[in-house]
Order: C-alpha cells, then sequence, then structure tokens
C-alpha cells in the first residue's frame, strides 16, 4: 500500500500554530487536540503529521529553529568581507528586537524548549538539533564582517542573545532603568557591540 506524500505546507501551518499554543499555554497545554482547535482543523488532523507528542514537539523545534534561520536573510550565502561592523550589528539588533515583538510567540515557545531540556532527555535531543540550524547562520554573519569566530565566539554571541532576549521578556524597560524604546534598542545594540569587540579580526 502506497503512503500519500506529506503535505509539506500544511505540516509548516500545524507547526505554525503550535507554536503559538505552546507559547500560549506552555508545554502541559500544548496536545494534538488544542492545535486542532486553534488551528480550526477537525480532530485529528494534527496527530496525521506529527504522530506522537515527540513529533509534535520536534516540529515545533524545527519549526522554530527553521524560522529564525531564514529570518537571517540566508546569511549563509553572504560573501566573506560583504557586511561592515555596523550591517552587522544592525541585523543582530533587529533579530533581538523582532525576538521580543513580532516572533514573540516563537521566542517563548523556544524558551518553554529550554526549560523542559533541562528535565526531560526527550527534549534535549530537539534543542540539539535545533541549535545545529542557527549557530552556523551566526558563524555566516560574523565570518561575512570579516571577522574569523572560533566556536567559542560563536557560542558566546549565542548565549547573549539569548541572555539579551530573555532579560527583556521577563523584565519592564523600568525595572532595568530603561525609559525609552530607543534606550532599549541602544542597551541591546551596546550588549552585542561589546560580544563582537571580543571576537578575533
Amino acid at each position: 500500500m502506497l503512503v500519500p506524500p506529506v503535505n509539506t505546507e500544511r505540516r509548516a501551518a500545524l507547526a505554525d500554530v503550535a507554536i503559538t499554543v505552546l507559547a500560549d499555554r506552555g508545554l502541559k497545554g500544548l496536545t494534538h487536540r488544542a492545535v486542532d482547535a486553534a488551528a480550526g482543523e477537525p480532530v485529528g488532523t494534527t496527530s496525521r503529521y506529527f504522530r506522537t507528542r515527540e513529533a509534535l514537539l520536534q516540529g515545533v523545534a524545527e519549526q522554530c529553529a527553521g524560522r529564525l534561520a531564514g529570518q537571517l536573510d540566508n546569511a549563509a550565502s553572504i560573501d566573506i568581507g560583504t557586511l561592515s561592523m555596523e550591517d552587522l550589528l544592525d541585523r543582530l539588533t533587529l533579530l533581538v528586537d523582532q525576538a521580543i515583538t513580532t516572533n514573540r510567540a516563537r521566542t517563548l515557545a523556544m524558551m518553554e524548549l529550554f526549560l523542559e531540556g533541562t528535565r526531560s532527555a526527550e527534549v534535549r535531543p530537539l534543542l540539539a538539533a535545533a541549535l545545529d540550524t542557527v549557530l552556523p547562520v551566526l558563524r555566516a554573519l560574523l565570518e561575512a564582517s570579516g571577522l574569523r569566530p572560533t566556536n567559542r565566539d560563536v557560542v558566546r554571541l549565542y548565549s547573549t542573545i539569548n541572555g539579551v532576549v530573555l532579560t527583556l521578556l521577563t523584565h519592564s524597560a523600568q525595572a532595568l532603568g530603561l525609559s525609552a524604546e530607543a534606550t532599549t534598542g541602544q542597551f541591546v545594540r551596546d550588549t552585542l557591540a561589546a560580544e563582537l569587540a571580543s571576537v578575533a579580526s
């Protein structure tokens, strides 16, 4: 018996809905039925594309990583030395801003997975796979700016970005002593600039 081909567009759409459900309800609230309801699909639709809970979590992790990599403008294809440091800072600052605004749901979903990964051996490999997608993109951006990053440099930049995003998601600008949106943007830019200054050129 032939198995019909997977509708990749519908699968991706369901993964996007699952991201929103995870962001809104946490891991306990992420079920196949919850995704069906949020997507306006008949019961059983999500389970056709993601047979198990592990498959659903994997779909979310892969979708988050893929969306993030795509958001960085296919950085792997950028030629070495074609970005100025200002261009690089602009891109990374925009990445952080979008992570806490337009892509907030995706960011919260990943944070949920990060926390679950500290408790679940099932989730940990999914995060490792997502990391393998994102780190090469960050390396390509650094190299496009004429830098020669080590593996440690790339991981430090990734960690710095995640730390800044988590801080801004969980603390108000007022609590951080940042009274205006422009000040918040400058805080992000200054933090990233300090991190990039440590990367060998």
